[in-house]
């Protein structure tokens, strides 16, 4: 299986795999058993563990959509982790210009006249001080 599958050589994966041949060898013996002795719960039991073993499966990739899948999911992140890069530059470079740091590396200082945040009211100042400053 892990020649055709290499990706599942990983150290990690190695308790999912293990869970998934248990469960291919579950639908063996079960389709066995309904083949010697035919019988409405045998066939259950072996349709529930022929669908068990499939989706175990599809989901480490031995299916050609489930394959598809992760091979989707491993660029997704790959270009998810690239743009996060994109994106911390570009806010180093926003920050850089808006609060004047000379290094756009270095983390920008906001100036001392940084309006409060707003209060659960989602309000700035509150009123009492507005009046004051008036």
């Amino acid at each position: 299986m892990l020649e055709a599958a290499p990706w599942l050589s990983a150290d990690h994966l190695a308790p999912a795999v293990h869970r998934y041949l248990q469960a291919t060898a579950r639908e063996q013996l079960a389709h066995q058993a309904y083949i010697a002795k035919p019988s409405p719960r045998l066939l259950e039991a072996a349709t529930a563990a022929a669908r068990l073993a499939w989706r175990m499966g599809d989901e480490l990739g031995l299916t050609p959509a489930g394959h598809a899948k992760l091979k989707m999911l491993v660029a997704g992140g790959a270009h998810a982790e690239a743009s996060l890069a994109d994106l911390m530059v570009v806010g180093a470079e926003i920050a850089a210009r808006r609060f004047g740091a000379v290094n756009a590396s270095e983390p920008a200082e906001p100036p001392a006249s940084v309006p409060e945040p707003p209060d659960e009211l989602g309000m700035g100042a509150s009123s009492d001080e507005l009046e004051e400053g008036v």
